[in-house]
């Protein structure tokens, strides 16, 4: 009798010490998985060739001109709430036909965080439908250079050029950032070397997990302690 109890005692050990693994295995999975949800600390350090033909402002009589393509910054591995860093690299000339005595020097840029990557036409004032303002240094662009039409808007912000930099917080909602050079004529601009550029680094993450995230990983875990418990009473 003794022998038989012992037996069983040593049989139920062992399926005690079994289902534990399995839950310190699923505990072990479940912490890691809330420390990526919550602190992730992704690395964005990117530089996109600006174009200097191409602009986010009113332009006017000016056929040359191009439309800024948005930056999506999902793309960068961005989102909203996270600290980055920008600054303006590079130089164009501002006058093709003779740029030897027009070549703009680490010009600033100018840069709108929106909701959308919709642009309007070049003729109206607010081009950017989902422009988000109240972020970084606002900045006053000048009037076109032909009908000095007025293309100044209040969401854009400065980006100044290197070794200066702007640290920013990308606001709520927004999922796309446009950029520009300064001026007042766009079409007849020209970076033969294609260095104007923006560069933009991430600073730091705040990062609060999804709820469906987080409730998906704790009953998953839960149901195992259940069943792991119901499997040691039998």
């Amino acid at each position: 009798m003794a022998s038989l109890l012992h037996g069983l005692y040593q049989r139920h050990v062992k399926r005690l010490m079994k289902n534990a693994k399995i839950w310190m295995s699923n505990l072990v999975g479940l912490i890691l998985g809330l420390s990526a949800l919550t602190a992730q600390t992704a690395k964005a350090d990117s530089v996109i060739v600006v174009n200097p033909t191409a602009t986010y402002l009113r332009t006017n009589d000016d056929p040359g001109s191009q439309n800024t393509i948005p930056i999506s910054l999902s793309a960068l591995g961005l989102q909203p709430g996270d600290q980055i860093s920008m600054q303006a690299l590079g130089d164009f000339c501002y006058y093709s036909p003779d740029c030897f005595k027009f070549l703009v020097p680490a010009e600033p840029l100018f840069g709108v965080f929106s909701t959308s990557n919709v642009l309007l036409s070049s003729s109206l004032l607010n081009r950017v439908a989902g422009a988000i303002g109240g972020v970084g240094t606002p900045v006053v662009s000048g009037p076109t250079w032909y009908g000095g039409l007025p293309t100044d808007i209040p969401q854009d912000f400065l980006i100044p050029q290197i070794p200066g930099a702007t640290e920013v917080t990308i606001p709520a909602g927004a999922a796309f950032l446009f950029v520009t050079a300064e001026d007042s004529l766009y079409g007849d601009n020209s970076d033969s070397d294609h260095d104007l550029a923006v560069h933009i680094s991430l600073i730091s993450r705040v990062h609060v997990a999804e709820p469906s995230s987080l409730v998906l990983l704790l009953c998953g875990s839960g149901l195992t302690l259940i069943v792991s418990l119901l499997i040691v009473r039998k």
